[in-house]
Order: C-alpha cells, then structure tokens, then sequence
C-alpha cells in the first residue's frame, strides 16, 4: 500500500480547511459540545410546526445569484415545500421528511430520504440577498424534527437502514456520514442547536467507527461490490475528521483509503459497480465523490484511483466528430444506461459539477464544460425571463447543494481541446487494446485507419450487460452502430427470427482470439491478443446455438454468423436526419431517416457529409430499417435506428467506409472549392 501520514488527510485548501473547521462557532464552544451527552433531541417530539413562508412572489430572482450558485435557485424554489413535508403530527414518524422527495420508495424507515436535511440547514445558516430562509426559525424547527427523526433511525451499530427496518445499510450508512457531518457544520456556522450538534457528533463518532472497522462484511469484500457506496462513507468521515476530536479516525481512514484502491478498482481499470462497470455510478457519483475527497485529504492514493479511472474511460468514451459530445460504451454497464456526456452541460448535470479533476487530472478536462461555455450558459441562464423551475421531487438530490461548497475548476477551452486530442482513437488510427478481468470478463478495442470499435465477451458481471459487438465509430461520420444496455431490442446481435429475446448478447459468450481469419486457426492466448495485426474473434452463447466470427481488416469490419436456426441480425444503426440512404441490390431505392420500410436488397449505404458508410451482406435479404424512440445528446440530432437482417442459418456481412467521390466533370454540389496550387 502506498504510504500516507496521518497529516495528508488534513491537507486541503485554505478554503476547503475553511469549510470544515473555520465555520465551526468556535473551538471551546465545540469542545464543550463533544463532552455533551445525548439530548433529548433524539426522542420524538410532539406538537405541530410553524410552516415554512412561501418564495415571495418574483422569487427566485435571477439577477441576484453569483454565477457559482445558480445551482441553488431551483433548490431554494422547492425549499419551503420541502420543509412543510416534514411530519408534525404523527409522533411515531415524527420529523420524517414527506413528499416523495429523493428516494423512492419512501417508507418511514428508509433513512435515505432523510439526507436532505443538509439541503434545510444550507439555506437556514447562508445569509446571501435571495435567500429569505437565513435564520428562519419555522425552517430551524422543522430542520430539527427531520434531524431528530434522521438520528433515531440509527441502528445501535451505528448504522441506518434503506430498504426494511432491520436493515444493516452500507448505503444509507455512507452518506449519513456526509450529509450529517455538513449539516452539523452548517449549525455551527449558524451557532444553532447545541444539543442537536451534540447528537450528531455522538452519532458520527458510532457509523465512523462502524464504516472503519475491516471486519464489518457489509462495508468491506473483495471486491468491493458497491465502490461508489464505500468511497461516499470515506468522504463523509475525512470531512468530519476535524469535528470529531477522535485522532484515530486519521489512520484508520487512510487505511482504508488503500483498501478501497486495492480492492475497489478491476484491473480492467474501472470502479466496481455489482461487480462490473457501470458510467453512471462511476462518472456521476463516484468522480465527483474522489474529487472532494482528494480535495479534502490531498491523498496520492485517491488521485491515482481517479488517474486509473479515466485511463480506462479514455477507450470507453468516443468523441463526435462535430463536438455534439461522447457516447459511452453503455452496453457494458452493469447498473444504469448513461448513453452520452453532452460537450455543454448545464448546472443541473451533477458529474460536471466544479470539476474539481481538472487542477490535478488534466485529462478529466476533456469531459468537462469548458470555462467559456460554462460562463456563456450562466449569463444566459441570469438573462432568462422565465420563473425557476423547481426539481422534480425524485430530482432534489442534496449532494448537489453539498459540492456547490466546493472550489470549481472549470478548463479553458484550449486545455479541453488538447485533453481530448490525447484519447487514444484519435491519437492513434492503429491499435488492439484487450483487458481481462479475474471474474471471466473481456474488455476489446479495436483500432483500424477506418474505425474505431469495442466489445465485450466472456462472463457478464449482471444481466444488464449486453455482450458481443458494442459500438462502431468513423473518426469523420462519428457513431454509425451503437449498442445499449436498456433492453434487449437495442443491441447488436441475433437471435432466433421468432424470438428476439434469445439474441445472443444477452447471455455469456465464449470467445477465442485468432491472427487473421479465425478459419484459419492461428489462435492467439489471452496475453497476445494486444499484438495481433489483424484481429480475428469467434464467439458463441454458452448454449451453442449459433457462433459468429468478427475480423478487424485494415479497411473493414467483416462478421460471419452460422446459426442453428432460421435468425435475424440486428444492426443499432445511429442516423442524423439529414443521411442520405440507399437500400442497395439490382435497383438502387433511397430510404428516408425517420421511416419504418422495408425492401429486398445486398447492402445499405448511408452517406453523411463526405462519408459513405457501406454495409454490405452476401445474399439478396428482405430487411426492414426500424426507427426507435431513442435519440442522444441535448439537441435529438441522433437517433436509434434498427436494421433488421432475417437471413436463415448463414450470413455474411462487411462494413466498409469511402470518402463520397465527387460526380465525374465537377464538384459535387456543396463541395468546397479544391486548394490553390502552390
């Protein structure tokens, strides 16, 4: 394990150092707070609450926000419903927080629900202009019930409960330790209820020691199979390590900072999420998370994780052509569907958040909003006439308002520019990069002058994974296939023409890895597969059903499939309106995107900009092209489209791309004029 004093995890900022302890009410005063013993705060109270006023009317005011906490105007929107939903009359669910906000299900157990508390406290403690709730004392009040019944729901312990009563919860654990440790902050600064402090302090110090503790199995496995859980609950104890008074926890927390690094991160390079990889757990919950827990401790070991991580990210998200931003690799994520990362993303988007990576990763800046677009959507936003929108109530997530107390680090357009320059699709036109993970899961991407392409084999990590061929991307037409995770129907594979369920991505496929041809038989081990030239792969569903060769040529994608039964080949085309396609065979017919048709033909042509993509299979077919719902990225310019291919037992197809050469005795029309000879 890398070495870590005890004082690195008090190393942060001035400002971050200000955070945690300089808005404390004072040293003495909280020295006395932590020899206090439990209040009565933690029994139910009785008796109905003040309500919480409404905004004013105009209210929240645009103008009045710094650029920085314009995040917060949708927050402060839904503040006094928020506040209002906590329970005055039932004195069993006292101070539960009602409303469906957060989490749902919303049981009166579930201690999860409870985590906006934090959000209540931020507004009671921070005077700024458009906040009318500093120091209000019906918030106070109703803050103090939701803390009450928040803190009553720990388990002896030192645990809470998310899904029954009884629970043990890792999750809701963790972040009880971040939003507990903020909220007691936000009380100090406001120098308000000692004795609730003092409850929370007791509370802290009983997870913290639970979170800790090695030979706790619901925390600590191998691998860790939850990591953005884990890493939640290590923030939440580096922040409250000033508060606590325990200089044990500083050991203990680095210790387990390694064990997370060692046990928490596949050697494929991604964080473990139900065992597999999974973006959006990863970017959009674990990133930021690091971040602050790097900004926090300033610990090497969290900031070599974070560095491992995006390595891996690099050949997983796959940069537009025209800047429209990245699709992910999602067809390999265990847990969620993240498709895309717009290049621009507003301040609701909770992953681009401050991007606190960018002074310490400078790679992390090529996923990020650039500064000036950051700042142009900021003015746009405080020009905007329109009211506030509050967050729907699923949507108010507190971690929103925590990281607003963050320093941001928003890159230049310039350093997001050459950030992205390094991804290695676009650093390099010729590659094999395959990892193996010790569970049976293998990673493969392929890099040929032509394209770029990704997919998975082996042993899925959940069902949710689809196996087989992944994506396909033109470094000029960008994604032409693209492959997700949110439903059988919408990947790329075959299956049984009669029951599309049975494609042969939704199980475990058994690959083998050959040079060449793979009919040819030069079979590569695992270990030589990186230095193939010409990559050759044969797989099957474990059942045998129908196997399916891929060749990666210089110049093409080649795929042979031999299958048992009559099947059909399903191709996630990715189209823009304005494609132009042409169903190929002894007559040419142009198919329009957008249109559910049908037509016999050899091959499909789409032709984008000055790219013609050819798919091409070895035998007349009647295909049908399918548009879906899906679309990707802010401005819908992309959109699913399924090519289905029914082709009995045998088929044979080629990918290829051409530069659209002009007509003979001119320019194509919208060609720009040739250069000017020197």
């Amino acid at each position: 394990m890398e070495d870590q004093s005890v004082p690195s995890v008090f190393r942060s900022s001035t400002t971050r150092r200000q955070a945690l302890i300089g808005m404390a009410t004072g040293t003495v005063a909280f020295a006395l707070a932590l020899n206090t013993p439990p209040s009565a705060a933690t029994a139910a109270a009785a008796g109905p609450l003040a309500d919480v006023a409404p905004l004013p009317a105009g209210a929240p005011d645009r103008a009045l926000f710094a650029a920085a906490e314009q995040r917060l105007a949708p927050y402060l929107a839904v503040l006094a419903p928020l506040a209002n939903g906590v329970e005055d009359a039932d004195p069993d669910t006292y101070g539960f927080m009602r409303g469906g906000f957060w989490r749902s299900p919303a049981p009166t157990f579930n201690a999860r629900v409870q985590e906006n508390v934090f959000t209540l406290s931020w507004f009671h403690a921070n005077t700024r202009s458009w906040n009318p709730y500093a120091g209000d004392p019906a918030l106070l009040a109703r803050l103090d019930a939701a803390i009450g019944h928040y803190l009553r729901l720990q388990k002896p312990q030192g645990c809470w409960p998310e899904y029954s009563a009884g629970e043990l919860s890792r999750p809701a654990t963790a972040f009880a330790l971040g939003f507990l440790t903020v909220t007691l902050i936000e009380l100090q600064r406001a120098d308000a209820l000692p004795d609730t402090q003092a409850d929370i302090i007791t509370a802290l110090r009983t997870a913290a020691d639970w979170f800790l503790d090695p030979a706790n199995p619901t925390v600590w496995s191998n691998p860790i199979p939850y990591t953005n859980q884990v890493a939640g609950g290590l923030l939440g104890i580096a922040e409250a390590l000033p508060l606590l008074g325990d200089p044990t926890l500083a050991d203990r927390l680095n210790e387990r900072i390694d064990v997370l690094a060692r046990d928490g991160l596949s050697p494929v390079g991604y964080f473990y999420e139900q065992n597999g990889n999974d973006f959006g757990y990863s970017v959009g919950v674990m990133t930021p998370d690091l971040a602050a827990l790097y900004e926090t401790t300033g610990s090497p070991v969290v900031k070599r994780l974070q560095e491992r991580y995006f390595e891996w990210v690099r050949y997983n998200f796959v940069r537009e052509p025209d800047g429209a931003g990245w699709f992910c690799n999602v067809a390999t994520s265990s847990r969620t569907s993240l498709f895309i990362l717009d290049d621009v993303k507003d301040d609701s988007y909770k992953a681009d958040i401050n991007a606190l990576w960018t002074s310490s990763i400078p790679i992390s800046a090529a996923f990020t909003t650039s500064r000036e677009d950051k700042a142009a959507l900021r003015a746009a936003w405080a020009a905007s006439t329109a009211p506030v929108a509050p967050p729907p109530a699923a949507g108010t997530d507190p971690q929103v308002v925590r990281l607003s107390t963050y320093p941001e680090g928003f890159p230049t357009r310039a350093k997001k520019n050459a950030a992205i320059s390094t991804m290695p699709y676009l650093a390099s036109d010729d590659f094999v990069e395959f990892r193996t993970d010790p569970r049976g899961q293998q990673h493969l991407f392929v890099r040929k002058p032509k394209y770029y392409f990704g997919g998975f084999f082996g042993t899925r990590p959940t069902s949710r994974v689809q196996a087989g061929l992944s994506f396909l991307w033109h470094p000029d037409a960008g994604m032409v296939l693209y492959g997700s995770n949110n439903g059988v129907e919408n990947c790329w594979g075959t299956h049984r023409s009669n029951q599309y369920t049975s494609i042969d991505s939704n199980g475990n496929l058994a690959a083998r890895y050959f040079e060449g041809d793979p009919a040819r038989n030069d079979e590569l081990a695992l270990d030589e597969v990186n230095t193939a030239v010409s990559l050759g792969v044969r797989y099957a569903p474990l059942d045998g059903r129908l196997t399916k060769d891929a060749q990666f040529r210089a110049d093409a994608l080649r795929i042979k499939v031999t299958a048992r039964e009559h099947s059909t080949e399903r191709l996630p085309f990715v189209l823009r309106s304005d494609d132009r396609l042409t169903l190929l065979g002894a007559r040419e017919t142009e198919w329009v995107p957008g249109v559910d048709v049908s037509g016999e033909g050899t091959g499909l042509r789409v032709r984008r900009g000055n790219t013609d993509v050819v798919i091409k299979w070895n035998t007349t077919l009647l295909v049908r092209l399918v548009p879906k719902t899906q679309t990707y990225f802010k401005d819908a310019s992309r959109r699913q489209h399924m090519l289905l291919l029914p082709f009995g037992t045998a088929l044979e197809y080629t990918i290829r791309f051409a530069p659209v050469r002009p007509p003979a005795g001119g320019l194509r029309l919208g060609s720009p004029p040739p250069p000017p000879t020197l």
